[in-house]
């Protein structure tokens, strides 16, 4: 046995939460915009009518 090799069954696991980790993170992500996106069609524009040019 080679000392300091990844197994078989290690790469696999290790491969599973790479794979659960990305997935979980991305669905952070559409979260996140969805979120932020919601809140800004919330929000009243502040800044009209007061424009001077």
């Amino acid at each position: 046995m080679e000392q300091g090799a990844i197994q078989p069954k290690q790469y696999e696991q290790i491969s599973l939460q790479c794979w659960n980790t990305q997935n979980l993170l991305g669905a952070w992500i559409i979260s996140d915009q969805k979120r932020l996106n919601s809140g800004r069609q919330n929000q009243e524009p502040t800044d009209q009518g007061s424009a001077s040019e």
